[in-house]
């Protein structure tokens, strides 16, 4: 596997100790950090896309059953 190129930060928020509160990846080690309410507390982007995919998919879901529901409600 080849390595990537290891890209500087966009935006990194926060002190320069900064880590992502879910996988523990310093400024170094991720193209964004971004900073919450909290000053402690920050994501990355590989966390925020997981998160992302996450909601994207149980909202599928829902509307899959709604729609399944709807059409049950309409024979």
């Amino acid at each position: 596997m080849a390595d990537k190129a290891k890209a500087k930060p966009l935006f990194v928020a926060g002190r320069p100790d900064a880590t992502c509160s879910f996988c523990g990846k310093g400024r170094d080690d991720t193209r964004y950090l971004v900073g919450g309410k909290s000053p402690t507390s920050h994501i990355c982007n590989d966390c925020a896309f997981d998160a992302l995919t996450c909601l994207v998919e149980a909202a599928t879901r829902e509307a899959n059953a709604a729609a399944s529901a709807a059409q049950g409600y309409a024979a």
